[in-house]
């Protein structure tokens, strides 16, 4: 994903900085479909249909916690650490982003 290096450069120059400040919030949403995808495989592979189909009625959203507790409760530890690392990151882009773009006006 060469955005996010992208966006920081331009984050540089108070020029571009809001640039790369909206670099950074579409990045995350990026990141954000990847994080739901793999949780919705992760859901799917170790808690099954059920608890798949809670977590999408869950407004969508819900498939992260629950690919998260699945994870857990499988003792898949390092799974369950990366998704929420990456949890941390589009959380973070999207903060980093909008603090950037605040800075350039």
């Amino acid at each position: 994903m060469t955005a996010v290096p992208i966006s920081l450069l331009l984050s540089i120059f108070k020029l571009t900085r809001g640039i790369g400040g909206a670099g950074l919030y579409i990045s995350s949403y990026l990141v954000g479909i990847n994080l739901w995808v793999w949780s919705l495989m992760v859901a799917y592979s170790l808690a099954g249909l059920i608890w798949l189909l809670i977590g999408v009625l869950a407004g969508g959203i819900g498939i992260v916690p629950i690919a998260i507790i699945a994870s857990l409760l499988k003792a898949e530890w390092t799974m369950a650490g990366q998704i929420f690392i990456l949890l941390v990151i589009v959380f973070a882009l999207r903060w980093f982003g909008v603090y950037l773009a605040g800075k350039a006006s």
